[in-house]
């Protein structure tokens, strides 16, 4: 019994300090100036020599490097380097780029590409059109399901139950004055979404952003990989105009869905995986934090 717990003790520690790699890394792709000891031991929420043993480690492994100047503890380009032989191995989604430029082009507002991977929705490509105030992307993070376009038309293409699941799983927090955070009326709204194809958002993310928003199907299953969206600001992106783009999205969508590799992250559908293969999060530019919201920005 003593052996048994013994071995239990110390999956446990193994599978926390696994946990706590993971998290200094997310932290450290959104903090490019770096981190001390001191402030990483407060954020991980650990004693001093634990964390510095975690980063020792990281850093013999090459994927992080002290600063001399500072002490400051920074990433290097070892996870960019891994993250494009992956993508250069499968193509993706360097294949959709054309698509997506020329998208962007014709609308002239920010095209993203979504991919989904158990209850999250990564930003994992993009293209930006040519206006002088624009709206920053959210490439390499997770979206907010119930606030984003994108995030209700990739559940719209889930069974209404599990996509209301989902929601539930994930939360609803109020981000503008404007999001919904009521579990039924989000139903609601994914059913309309499910009828029409296409979800949008207006100020519900951030004030002053909208969207419109169609689902990415796996082509052969019909199960849910991932969403494509235009963004624009609310000045010159009204109902009308989104609805006017709403063509030339859906057939960027099917553009997309052709040179989507089977091997490339993994669709969903009444607890059953479609196409085994490379986590979305290995694809990822930039660490997959809480979305933060889209800012608009002049040029």
């Amino acid at each position: 019994m003593q052996m048994i717990a013994q071995w239990e003790l110390g999956r446990v520690t193994v599978i926390g300090a696994a946990s706590q790699v993971m998290e200094i890394l997310e932290i450290l792709v959104d903090t490019p100036d770096g981190v001390s000891v001191s402030d990483l031991s407060l954020r991980l929420g650990i004693n001093k020599g634990s964390t510095s043993r975690l980063l020792t480690t990281l850093e013999g492994a090459g994927y992080l490097v002290k600063n001399p100047l500072t002490n400051r503890y920074e990433l290097t380009l070892k996870l960019l380097a891994m993250t494009n032989r992956l993508t250069d191995r499968l193509g993706f989604p360097g294949s959709a780029q054309p698509t997506l430029n020329r998208l962007a082009a014709q609308v002239g507002e920010l095209v993203q590409l979504m991919a989904g991977e158990g209850d999250q929705l990564y930003v994992i490509a993009k293209a930006e059109g040519d206006a002088r105030i624009a709206v920053k992307s959210l490439m390499g993070r997770v979206m907010e399901l119930h606030a984003s376009a994108a995030g209700k038309a990739w559940l719209s293409a889930f069974p209404l139950d599990e996509a209301t699941a989902i929601l539930a799983r994930q939360g609803l927090r109020r981000l503008t004055e404007r999001t919904v955070t009521d579990l039924g009326l989000l139903r609601d709204e994914l059913g309309r979404s499910a009828e029409r194809g296409y979800a949008e958002q207006e100020e519900e993310l951030l004030p002053h952003v909208a969207a419109i928003a169609v689902p990415l199907r796996h082509r052969v299953t019909g199960a849910p990989l991932g969403a494509m969206d235009i963004v624009g600001p609310t000045f010159r992106f009204s109902r009308e105009r989104r609805l006017s783009h709403l063509q030339a999205l859906r057939e960027a969508a099917e553009e997309v869905m052709a040179v989507w590799p089977e091997g490339f992250a993994r669709g969903w559908r009444i607890g059953q995986t479609v196409g085994a293969g490379a986590g979305v999060r290995a694809f990822l530019e930039r660490g997959a934090g809480s979305a933060r919201p889209h800012e608009v920005r002049g040029r």
